[in-house]
């Protein structure tokens, strides 16, 4: 077996570099390879070939030598795979891979690429209801045709479709043809503002007013915004915390604000030099194929919101353990058919369909959904109609939960009114706790399970039977018992709620989270992610919270000073407080910003100084007898807290983690039954 240079085909260059498979007005394009080296054999003689691109096969329509050998040519027509840039490559008979072109396997990689495009040509109905649902044919080129791991890599994938911004949920699609289902127009939204933009509130959010004029200006709704937390100004409201839906007037452009023609009559201006999710009009058909997109030539309109199918009202029925029952009435249904589904998917059969009893569109009507099957939660209920091709508006219901029976280990007991067997189990937990009932969820993510209010395991989940694996139950008892199997841990991974003594800006959650569980070599400052400075003269701090039903007994607290020995005197009457949040009684369960409801743990000023300040090193403070609580907090002097300069580098709270209750009689609670298609999740009991 001899390789031989004067055998082997040379891939000097391809042309064009992009194209597509189909096009609007022509033929799909050709692509030539020119080759050079030894191809004396096929001189004025078709060269056998075979092409692809990035592993798919296209045809070769034309592959010849020039009379002396010296070079050649292949044309290869563009064949159907995804959009994106994929190498060329040519194997020619009895020659093997052209170098350059080489195909999978070959030590050579081909140097010649060429770009599949996307391409919209047309798309069909160019309207569709308000409430989102009308069917979208699209026909064009180099669409994904949707993933196929048994596809060359690369060659398969997922479309995503945007119409006027707003995605539009692919049903099908091959690489020339998508089926899409619209979603329907959005609430009222602002986007959060990003660096460098001079918005209201620190950057974060823009500022809304009502009215106009010098009154209502940019600078008069950031000054009114800026400390009004509780959203309850006359003339002026921050995002997102406003109470009522807000709109433009009709003064306000579509780059400068968004708005909502529900609601014409409310004058509310939003300052902002972003432009607003908002999308009343329609818009462009986009097609996105990996890093590609392409927009269609007509665009999309929303129609009107009267014109879609009217659900007037829908009341649900059926106690516990029975089919769910919804009563209907509406207008505009046409007589063609549809569905009545409770979900907010855009496409129809995504969501849980109602079986309608009697006639499409005679009212009032029913249709029910068997009591297996449908979670709790706050649902959307719309119909579909075939006629008009697109949803109605949404109402809702919302169902609940309920349990009938608890077994644990072979036990069972009813879930209300007391009597039965005794559930049993040791304090490590681990024993099966199944719950019987109704409305619960469908899989196992779906539904939460507690006991003695700590979250218990779910391992199954069937609509009328979920089973957890239950938590251990530590109280202080069992660790005052054993105290050589509890090891003191980090508090942070516990925590459930971080927050600094602005607790209503949500940009400062994660300063208390960085404080607990960052790398305590870098610095802590008051700084956004937009380098944005509160500018307060007043002391600060940060605090973290466990879950009511848990308690910590901490057992010491550790301070990673600042590096800059001025800011280390600065914050060397900083303090570890901790206090209890649903136990005790006064003080402990006060406001949570309350003075008199922290205990000091330990006080930073303890440590001695060593010159001008405290030393550099981390300090670790045993606390002795350790204290048992539920919210901790580093608090820092003003001093401190009105420079930008660096305030520490990280603090810690160690302790073991216990049930705040001593009671070792626990309840067993259906904490929620959340459903990936409901508006808000479910509870029960």
């Amino acid at each position: 077996f001899t390789y031989d240079f004067g055998l082997t085909p040379i891939a000097v260059a391809s042309y064009p570099p992009t194209g597509t498979h189909a096009n609007n007005e022509s033929a799909a394009t050709e692509v030539t390879v020119v080759l050079a080296g030894n191809l004396t054999d096929f001189a004025n003689a078709s060269m056998p070939s075979q092409a692809f691109f990035g592993g798919v096969e296209c045809p070769v329509l034309h592959a010849h030598a020039s009379p002396d050998g010296a070079e050649g040519v292949a044309t290869v027509q563009v064949c159907p795979f995804a959009a994106g840039t994929y190498p060329v490559q040519l194997r020619v008979s009895d020659r093997g891979w052209a170098l350059g072109a080489a195909g999978a396997g070959s030590a050579d990689n081909s140097v010649l690429s060429f770009t599949q495009e996307v391409h919209v040509h047309s798309v069909s109905p160019l309207n569709g209801s308000w409430y989102g649902g009308a069917r979208l044919t699209i026909l064009g080129a180099g669409f994904g045709g949707g993933f196929d791991e048994s596809a060359p890599a690369g060659s398969r994938m997922d479309s995503h479709v945007m119409v006027g911004g707003l995605p539009c949920a692919v049903a099908a699609e091959t690489h020339d043809r998508i089926e899409c289902f619209t979603t329907g127009v959005p609430d009222f939204n602002l986007l959060r503002g990003q660096a460098g933009v001079p918005v209201a509130r620190g950057g974060a959010f823009p500022c809304a007013a009502d009215g106009n004029g010098a009154s209502w200006s940019l600078e008069a709704c950031i000054q009114s915004c800026r400390d009004d937390a509780d959203c309850n100004g006359v003339q002026f409201r921050p995002f997102p915390r406003s109470c009522q839906k807000l709109v433009c007037s009709s003064a306000c452009t579509e780059a400068a604000c968004g708005y909502d023609t529900s609601s014409a009559s409310s004058s509310w201006l939003v300052y902002s030099a972003l432009p607003l999710a908002r999308h009343v009009q329609g818009g462009a058909v986009e097609v996105h194929v990996g890093g590609l997109h392409a927009a269609s030539p007509q665009l999309f309109a929303y129609d009107d919101a009267s014109a879609a199918p009217v659900l007037a009202a829908a009341a649900a029925s059926g106690g516990a353990g029975a089919e769910l029952v919804l009563t209907l009435s509406g207008s505009g249904w046409g007589s063609a058919g549809g569905i009545v589904a409770l979900g907010n998917a855009a496409l129809p059969e995504d969501n849980l369909n109602c079986s309608l009893a009697g006639a499409w569109g005679a009212f009032p009507s029913t249709c029910t959904r068997p009591a297996d099957a449908t979670p709790a939660g706050t649902w959307s209920v719309r119909a579909w109609s075939s006629e008009y091709g697109g949803w109605s508006n949404a109402l809702q219901v919302t169902i609940t939960a309920t349990a009938s029976e608890v077994e644990v280990n072979g036990a069972v007991a009813p879930a209300l009114g007391g009597g039965g067997d005794a559930l049993l189990s040791g304090h490590g937990g681990g024993l099966a706790v199944t719950v019987r009932g109704a409305a619960l969820g469908l899989e196992p993510s779906q539904t939460g399970l507690s006991v003695c209010g700590v979250p218990c395991a779910v391992t199954a989940s069937s609509g009328v039977e979920v089973t957890c694996e239950a938590p251990a139950h530590t109280t202080v008892e069992v660790v005052e018992a054993f105290p050589a199997l509890f090891t003191p841990q980090d508090l942070f991974p516990s925590a459930v709620n971080l927050t600094t003594n602005r607790p209503w800006d949500e940009e400062e959650r994660i300063f208390a989270e960085l404080a607990f569980s960052a790398n305590v070599d870098t610095p802590r400052r008051l700084l956004t992610e937009h380098f944005e400075w509160r500018a307060q003269n007043v002391a600060c701090w940060f605090a973290m919270e466990l879950p009511g039903a848990l308690s910590a007994l901490v057992t010491s607290a550790k301070f990673f000073p600042p590096v800059d020995p001025a800011m280390r005197q600065r914050t060397s009457t900083a303090k570890f407080q901790v206090r209890n949040l649903t136990v005790g009684a006064g003080s402990e369960v006060s406001d949570f910003d309350d003075p008199s409801a922290w205990v000091t743990v330990a006080d930073v000023g303890s440590i001695e100084s060593q010159g001008a300040s405290i030393p550099q090193g981390w300090t670790a403070f045993p606390v002795e007898p350790p204290v048992a609580a539920q919210a901790f907090r580093l608090l820092l002097p003003a001093d401190a807290c009105r420079r930008q300069d660096e305030l520490f580098r990280a603090a810690r709270f160690d302790g073991i983690v216990v049930a705040s209750t001593a009671s070792n009689d626990c309840a067993i609670a259906i904490e929620h039954v959340r459903h990936p298609l409901a508006d808000a999740a479910g509870g029960g009991g």
